[in-house]
Order: C-alpha cells, then sequence, then structure tokens
C-alpha cells in the first residue's frame, strides 16, 4: 500500500483497512511524515525511515514517553546494500519496477553539483536523478 501525503490522509487509509494499526511503517517521505507513522503503528511496531528533508526541515518533535511506553522502534537507514542489487535488477528486468516512473531528472557530466544541490534545497521534484556522463 502506498499512500501519498498531502494527498490522502495517512492514519484514515490505513485504519480503514488495518483498524489495530500496523507492526512495520516505512517512511521514504519528509521527516515530518514520521508523525503520521506514530499514529498508525502498535505497540512494539517499528518505522524504518530514509525520508530526508534538506530544506530546513530535518527535525520534528515527538512524544520520546509515548515511544519509549508503546516500546516503538526506529531504524534509520541510508543506503541499499550490495546484496540487494541481484534482486533489484531481477524487479527491473521482469518489469515489476517500473523504473521510468521512478527517474524523474538525468543529468550530463559536468552537472554534478547542480542535480544534488536542486535535491538538497528542494527547488527540483527529484524522486531519483541519474547521470548520464556520455550525454
Amino acid at each position: 500500500m502506498v499512500i501519498e501525503v498531502g494527498k490522502q490522509d495517512v492514519e484514515d487509509e490505513i485504519k480503514t483497512r488495518f483498524p489495530k494499526g500496523v507492526d512495520r511503517v516505512i517512511v521514504g517521505s519528509p521527516p515530518q511524515s514520521m508523525l503520521d507513522g506514530l499514529k498508525i503503528i502498535r505497540f512494539g511496531g517499528t518505522i524504518t525511515f530514509f525520508g530526508l528533508h534538506f530544506g530546513g526541515k530535518s527535525v520534528i518533535s515527538l512524544d520520546v514517553n509515548d515511544t519509549i511506553f508503546r516500546k516503538i522502534t526506529f531504524r534509520p537507514t541510508y543506503a541499499e546494500p550490495a546484496i540487494n542489487f541481484t534482486i533489484s535488477n531481477r524487479l527491473l528486468r521482469e518489469g515489476l519496477i517500473d523504473a521510468k516512473a521512478l527517474v524523474t531528472h538525468t543529468f550530463p557530466w559536468g552537472e554534478e553539483k547542480e542535480t544534488p544541490g536542486a535535491i538538497i534545497d528542494g527547488s527540483e521534484p527529484i524522486i531519483k536523478a541519474v547521470m548520464l556522463p556520455n550525454r
């Protein structure tokens, strides 16, 4: 299940299908979305997050007592381990993942500073950028 934050109410969408909440939440959107995850996670659940924000909204406020009493685990992650490349390649090859939908930007050699800069400052809506060095 994928929910578009800002277009859908996370808590309503999840609790419609899972009235008691869920055991695992993956947050791939900006850190503020973790607060939605806390509304739907069950006792003892795990929230894995890799959503970054470089435009000044990387800090969130949360009730630490609530997370301790409900035994919520936060698991940050950043890089994809190489062990999963084989699986990722197979999913792409078999068309189970639409790579064209993920790659929103390409850029040539020489723009290797500008494109990441646009990701960091939020000036471009980049999901996945790919360098094409021979372009």
